[in-house]
């Protein structure tokens, strides 16, 4: 039977009542040591047990005061930032008003300012080709290829390594060879159909316009090229594409 602490104490002064003299002395000796230094481990076990409460308390309390500090700071920037939005919506607000009495003096004096290059627009308007096509819209578009199913409709069978390059022409046909005769390619290589699609870019009252744009976006697009569609029954863009026609150098002047 095990004995706790307490009890072997006792054992061993009862014990020594029994022993010779020098014996019962080295046991009473033994049974003192032990039960001081089980007090002083006792005491020190729980002065590290307070220490340790005392810590986690601290901890606790700061962790409390950094996250009252985090809220304090979240308030005061989505305050600023509220004082911000106010301001530059009070602007936006001063510009419009400005920008519509100008517009209001305007139509009431009887003048209007036409910006440069609508007089331009206008009279491409007027004398460009249309190209039989009733209230034209100037396309821009441009090639786009997307892989399809081989069996369904596809223009080009290509095939591309893992890192995306596409096979010279030397490596395609070998590597068409090696197919058409139910060998395996090597791991890297895959097999991919594609199809060219008229991809959207945008558009333009002007065929003029569309040439300016390819002028200087041109190089980043494949394959661009114009294409003119109809705005027939589109009433808003017919009734720009009518005012903007009938703009004349003497209106911009």
């Amino acid at each position: 039977m095990r004995m706790n602490k307490a009890e072997l104490i006792t054992s061993l002064r009862l014990a020594a009542k029994y022993l010779p003299a020098t014996t019962a002395t080295l046991l009473n000796e033994a049974a003192t040591r032990l039960d001081v230094t089980s007090a002083a481990l006792s005491e020190s076990l729980e002065q590290r047990n307070a220490l340790a409460a005392e810590k986690r308390i601290a901890e606790l309390e700061n962790d409390e005061v950094r996250q009252r500090l985090a809220n304090a700071e979240h308030q005061l920037h989505m305050a600023e930032l509220a004082k911000y939005n106010l301001r530059a919506g009070r602007k936006a607000q001063f510009r419009k008003r400005k920008v519509a009495e100008k517009r209001i003096a305007e139509l009431e004096g009887g003048t209007l300012t036409v910006p440069d290059g609508f007089a331009a627009i206008g009279e491409n308007i007027r004398t460009q080709d249309n190209r039989i096509t009733s209230d034209p819209l100037f396309c821009v578009f441009q090639k786009r290829e997307i892989v399809v199913d081989e069996d369904y409709d596809c223009d080009r069978i290509v095939w591309v390594d893992e890192d995306g390059r596409e096979a010279t022409e030397r490596q395609r046909i070998r590597l068409e060879l090696l197919h058409q005769n139910f060998r395996e390619p090597p791991e890297k290589w895959r097999r991919v159909a594609v199809k060219d699609i008229e991809d959207f870019v945008t558009c333009c009252f002007t065929e003029q316009g569309c040439k300016d744009y390819l002028a200087c976006n041109g190089h980043n697009l494949r394959q661009p090229f114009i294409y003119v569609k109809s705005g027939f029954r589109n009433a808003e863009f017919i009734d720009i594409r009518n005012w903007l026609a009938a703009i004349t150098l003497d209106m911009r002047e």
